[in-house]
């Protein structure tokens, strides 16, 4: 289906649109007067104007933002846990007969301690935490030609020592009533949603636009690196499938050295046969001279 909204034609698999915060069902046909050439084929077609009034669901805008600005903050939390872990190099992976001798919770106990730190300044678990604060951080312009940030709508990230620890990388909204940092606090997202709703979502689709392009950008193919990957993980599987041939190599290399110091013990046990055999041989002799 196809609409046209203030001169801007949109265009929908099924008959219902969104945009920017509308939810609008086309139900029919509008009514036309056909155009037509000299020769009466219709050429085109004089739509009547159909006339709608909104009312913004600010709710609705808010709570979208609060969503997003959540599961943001769950995973920059977790990614500052991670990436600020100590490490741990007590613990060594265990062997079967360590595992044998341990109970099931302590073996899970034990690898759970390993894993925490396996991320421990990653370098490119930073580069990943950078790219998603950098993000958070940029001003945008929206189509109206105004610059905003995150905190023009009152949204920003708490002070270093009121945040707690892998939790200064989270934003908090001003005037947010489940928040008990903020919620005395202007309530500047509401307003904005309320006074000027264009340039608010404006604004968030930006700011995820330019997040996801640049996650996109990371996790690009390359020689090194597979389709949404963020790791080197082609280079990686061939420095294994490296070290392993290697491995290969050198137990050969050791088991023809076995081989070959085998074959020479052989051949001196086996002189050594023959030397005793004469000698033996000799004393017999000597014996019987007696």
């Amino acid at each position: 289906a196809k609409i046209e909204l203030n001169n801007v034609e949109y265009e929908s698999s099924t008959n219902m649109f969104q945009i920017n915060g509308l939810n609008i069902t086309a139900t029919k046909e509008s009514d036309y007067t056909p155009v037509k050439d000299d020769e009466g084929n219709e050429i085109g077609r004089n739509y009547t104007t159909t006339n709608i009034s909104t009312t913004t669901d600010v709710d609705g805008a808010y709570n979208m933002i609060k969503d997003f600005l959540k599961k943001y903050n769950e995973i920059i939390n977790e990614m500052d846990k991670l990436y600020n872990e100590k490490p741990n190099k007590t613990y060594e992976p265990l062997t079967s007969e360590e595992k044998d001798a341990m109970s099931d919770e302590e073996v899970e106990e034990w690898e759970k301690k390993i894993k925490d730190s396996l991320l421990s300044r990653d370098d490119n678990l930073r580069t990943l935490i950078n790219t998603f604060k950098e993000g958070m951080a940029a001003a945008y312009k929206t189509s109206s030609g105004k610059t905003y940030s995150l905190a023009s709508f009152g949204i920003n990230t708490l002070s270093y020592f009121e945040a707690a620890d892998n939790e200064k990388g989270a934003y908090h909204i001003d005037g947010d009533s489940d928040d008990e940092k903020t919620k005395g606090n202007d309530d500047k997202l509401r307003a904005m949603l309320t006074n000027n709703l264009d340039d608010t979502m404006d604004f968030f689709n930006n700011l995820a636009k330019n997040i996801y392009g640049k996650l996109g950008d990371m996790m690009a193919r390359s020689d090194y690196r597979s389709f949404k990957s963020l790791y080197d993980d082609k280079a990686l599987k061939k420095e294994y499938e490296d070290l392993e041939k290697d491995l290969k190599d050198e137990e050969q290399y050791l088991s023809d050295y076995e081989d070959k110091w085998y074959d020479k013990f052989a051949a001196m046990e086996k002189a050594m046969e023959k030397v005793n055999s004469k000698q033996n041989a000799l004393a017999g002799l000597f014996g019987t001279g007696r």
